[in-house]
């Protein structure tokens, strides 16, 4: 009906009608009772529906705003329920509008999380634990993701059982009993020394061919094989400077064969750079470094021994020719070290092989049967001189039948810089070159020594 057609037959309408034409705003209280046709008791009747019409609008607009005040600090969930209860409500615009910002931070976060796990997959060498596990629960990330993105099972079963330790050093000898080949592991400090060692040890052991000798060392060995006996490995802390590990071992190859005598010697990379002060004719860092060193170079250089002598060159392959804090590289202490050791007559009487170890094999940008002659090339690119003068001392004195040997070296596969799952043909590489080169009739010399 039209305003007029209501106006004019008020006399036939309910006050209910009425109300109801009020409430569609078709027509106003006012403007029927200017009509005089509406009656006291119809006008009250009205008026009473108005007042409780009123009541209940604001007992809605109470609820209304109430669940928009629950809904407008929670989550997207509470928006939408908020805009289903009260499709009309006073807020719907504003929860719509929060809405879209939920989808937008949403999207936000899983480009994010997109880039997060695709870092980890691609950098699980550069990430502390700590980092990691921080990361892990700040995007929620699910055992199943980290699993997808390459991080091996065994690896997140570890992460909790981790723990910093520090290794038992031995005392090192006066002097290296007569009867054993002596074999030095040379290099710069993280150039991956302690781990090779403690790679073979446990590998050896492993492999049922290792005898440890009673005393010095007995215990550092006994950590390093059941450090690397495990898998992940726990990888351990750098050799500290004033030390210099002695190991004394005997390597068996099978029941049938003889045991081979063998001291390991794992020589601190700051020690090992002191070979360079004494070329170079500078101070040595502190006392301690000094007398370490000087000490040390008697037992190499003593000319009473009958022992031989295998000395492997460890190259890092990640930190190649960088500069360190003193402004010199890996190869200017390498130089020095032949050098020094070549002058004191080390490398002419008494070694049977030198060997070139490019360590961080793992890193190289080609197949692992392809890494030898890959570290051959980066030998020769990134360190020329340092290559072609051992080529020289190993013609003229006739070590390795007048060549230079090569072998890389990897732990195996390293997660968040302390973990690894242990790769043992390198290790059983090395213990191969023992076997070969190692003289087995100087273990009967030796024999007494490791009955204690």
């Amino acid at each position: 009906m039209t305003k007029e057609e209501i106006l004019k037959d008020i006399d036939n309408l309910g006050a209910e009608v009425l109300f109801g034409f009020i409430q569609l705003g078709i027509v106003t209280l006012d403007e029927l009772r200017k009509t005089r046709k509406l009656d006291h008791s119809k006008r009250l009747n009205i008026t009473d529906m108005i007042r409780q019409a009123e009541a209940d609008l604001q007992v809605e607009l109470n609820k209304d705003k109430d669940a928009w005040g629950l809904a407008r600090y929670g989550m997207e969930e509470d928006l939408r329920k908020y805009i289903s209860e009260f499709p009309k409500g006073r807020y719907v615009d504003e929860a719509k509008i929060k809405i879209v910002e939920f989808q937008a931070e949403k999207e936000r976060k899983k480009s994010e999380r997109d880039l997060i796990l695709r870092d980890l997959r691609e950098n699980f060498k550069n990430h502390d634990l700590s980092n990691f596990k921080q990361v892990v629960k700040q995007y929620n990330l699910t055992h199943n993701e980290l699993l997808e993105i390459g991080l091996p099972s065994e690896i997140l079963q570890s992460l909790n059982k981790i723990n910093s330790y520090t290794l038992n050093l031995g005392s090192f000898p006066k002097a290296i009993p007569n009867g054993f080949t002596e074999v030095y592991f040379w290099g710069s400090p993280g150039s991956g020394k302690t781990c090779a060692l403690g790679s073979i040890i446990g590998t050896a052991d492993k492999n049922g061919m290792l005898t440890i000798k009673e005393g010095l060392g007995f215990n550092y060995v006994t950590d390093l094989k059941n450090i690397f006996k495990e898998n992940p490995v726990n990888l351990p802390p750098p050799t500290p400077f004033h030390d210099i590990q002695y190991l004394p071992i005997a390597i068996q190859k099978n029941k049938k064969s003889k045991p081979l005598a063998i001291s390991l010697m794992e020589i601190s990379g700051e020690i090992f750079e002191c070979f360079y002060y004494k070329v170079a004719g500078l101070a040595y860092p502190s006392e301690d470094h000094k007398r370490i060193f000087e000490n040390f170079v008697k037992i190499v250089e003593n000319n009473e021994s009958t022992n031989r002598k295998i000395h492997f060159f460890f190259i890092d392959y990640e930190k190649g020719g960088k500069l360190d804090s003193k402004r010199k590289r890996q190869d200017d202490y390498l130089s020095a070290t032949v050098k020094y050791l070549n002058r004191s007559e080390v490398l002419d009487k008494s070694t049977d092989a030198i060997y070139l170890i490019v360590t961080k094999a793992d890193l190289m940008p080609v197949a692992k049967d392809e890494r030898i002659n890959h570290a051959k090339e980066y030998l020769t690119s990134n360190f020329p001189s340092f290559v072609e003068n051992l080529k020289s001392i190993c013609s003229e004195k006739s070590i390795n039948s007048d060549e230079l040997l090569y072998d890389v070296f990897s732990i195996g596969d390293i997660y968040f810089k302390d973990l690894a799952i242990l790769d043992s043909s390198p290790a059983e590489n090395i213990l191969e070159i023992f076997t070969d080169r190692v003289k087995r009739e100087r273990f009967r010399r030796a024999r007494k020594i490791f009955k204690g």
